[in-house]
């Protein structure tokens, strides 16, 4: 079984972007950003256990102070909580960026001068994403097809055994010998 996932992420939501519309869309892009945040401690916990570091390179400064996750001291990322559960997002993502997937991000920037911090920003975060590490394997589903494949190998080739010990049989059985019985 195969999953295809396309996310557009579409950016952090601005207030004073939204226009006449504010109140309305205000409470959406407060859950958009929360989303994203959540995202992107995951991706940082993600990178920083790829690299062996606590914190993942911020490229430039800036981020939310910390790499935001509950996790015990010491320098052990390999051990530390990744807070996929933090928003539906990160819980939609989770197989794509912890587990056994090829995973792409296309991220897209702006070449207008007024865009140039967001810009940064998702290049920042696009380098965070290249950190993460996937080892995908095989679907273990594939791999049952292949077994079951195997098996109707062996039973085609246990038939044609049975099949020339039969004719072996026979042909010992005319010359009056006891090898028939075996």
């Amino acid at each position: 079984r195969s999953e295809l996932l396309l996310v557009d992420l579409a950016g952090s939501e601005r207030a004073k972007r939204r226009g006449k519309h504010y109140e309305v869309r205000f409470t959406e892009g407060c859950h958009i950003n929360m989303s994203l945040l959540a995202l992107g401690r995951v991706i940082r916990q993600l990178a920083a256990g790829a690299t062996g570091h606590r914190n993942a390179p911020e490229g430039g400064g800036g981020g939310g102070g910390g790499n935001g996750v509950s996790g015990g001291g010491g320098d052990n990322t390999a051990n530390q909580h990744v807070p996929f559960r933090d928003s539906r997002l990160t819980r939609l993502l989770e197989p794509a960026l912890g587990g056994s997937a090829r995973t792409a991000v296309i991220a897209c920037i702006s070449p207008a001068a007024e865009m140039a911090e967001d810009s940064r920003s998702t290049l920042r975060f696009a380098e965070r994403c290249t950190l993460v590490q996937n080892h995908a394997k095989l679907n273990h589903a594939e791999a049952g097809v292949q077994l079951k494949e195997a098996l109707r190998r062996a039973q085609a080739e246990a038939d044609e055994l049975r099949r020339q010990l039969s004719a072996l049989a026979m042909e010992g059985g005319a010359g009056g010998g006891d090898t028939a019985a075996a």
